[in-house]
């Protein structure tokens, strides 16, 4: 249902939307013994590189103690590791393993496929034009909180 005034219900929109992409690529990524938290470590490290946990955390949008639930299971699966700031022993930098890096590229495949069908039908100006409006309100969210 599309309201008179699009302004009105758009953050809860937005917030369904994410809520709703992140329970279909649950789903698919359960095969892999992944969810959406555990890929979002893996794809941030491989795209990013490595990085310390606070910035990881950051980066993610999630809290520490989470992150570390989740590096420690990762760690322990030998798809990233925990090592020392070579200049600043109290910092612990993340790094993706390589052997990460196949289930990686099949995650990849697996968002690009969902993404594809959760816009068929769709044309490219729109899509373009809300990709854009989402960024722009992004970033102006961004500089209020600075």
């Amino acid at each position: 249902m599309v309201e008179e005034n699009p302004r009105e219900g758009f953050g809860m929109t937005v917030g369904e939307v994410a809520r709703q992409w992140r329970i279909l690529l649950d789903a698919r990524l359960k095969p892999l013994g992944l969810s959406f938290s555990r890929w979002a470590v893996l794809v941030t490290l491989h795209f990013e590189g490595p990085m310390s946990q606070v910035e990881l955390a950051r980066y993610i949008g999630v809290e520490a103690p989470s992150l570390v639930r989740q590096l420690d299971k990762l760690e322990k699966e030998g798809l990233v590791r925990r090592v020392q700031h070579p200049a600043d022993r109290r910092i612990k930098v993340v790094e993706i393993d390589p052997r990460a890096f196949s289930i990686c590229e099949k995650v990849r495949a697996m968002a690009l496929q969902l993404r594809d069908e959760v816009f068929e039908g769709i044309d490219e100006p729109t899509i373009r034009a809300a990709h854009q409006a989402l960024l722009t309100i992004r970033d102006r969210m961004a500089r209020m909180q600075a």
